[in-house]
Parts: structure tokens; sequence; C-alpha cells
């Protein structure tokens, strides 16, 4: 599916496109985030039902970017929280800290 993104980085000023895959079975949960700067993969997720705010999506992640990205771009985790809203749309925020 795709989407946009904003970030504090320019104080939300430009909308990036991105595209994310979801996959799920029984027992296991991936996702990934492209950029034309990065891309990202999860490393942990879980979705959390019965919470007060509605159906919950909440992941780690690992981002690298791709050669093609600015030079202050780095390798980072970060965390997401991702809610469901009435347009079926997952909508939220996400932090990321600097990886050496």
């Amino acid at each position: 599916m795709d989407g946009t993104l904003k970030t504090s980085y320019d104080n939300h000023e430009l909308s990036r496109i991105v595209t994310v895959y979801i996959e799920q079975n029984w027992t296991e949960m991936s996702m990934c985030l492209k950029t034309d700067q990065s891309e990202s993969y999860t490393l942990t997720s879980s979705i959390l039902v019965g919470q007060p705010n509605g159906i919950t999506l909440s992941y780690d992640y690992f981002d690298e970017p791709m050669s093609t990205a600015i030079k202050t771009m780095h390798s980072h985790r970060g965390t997401g929280i991702l809610k469901l809203n009435s347009n079926n749309e997952l909508e939220g925020e996400y932090y990321t800290g600097e990886t050496e």
C-alpha cells in the first residue's frame, strides 16, 4: 500500500511518498517501508486489540539508507505506533535513534 510520511527533520514541511508492505500469518508478521531515500524492516511487531483508542499496530524497525540518500542520513533503529482510523487507514507517529 502507498502512503505519506512527514518528519520533524524538516519541521513536517514535506510529505514523502512511501510504500509499505505488511505480511501476516498465524505465527509471524513483517513490515517493510520503502522511500526514495531508504528501506526499513521490522525487528518486532504486534497488533494490540482492546485498546481505548482502537486497534493499534506497534513495531520496532531498522532503517538502512540507500547509496543515493542525503549524506546526513545514517542507519538507525526506531519505533512506530499506528492506529486504525475510521476510514480503515493506519496513521500514527514514529521516532528514531541513530545507530553507529
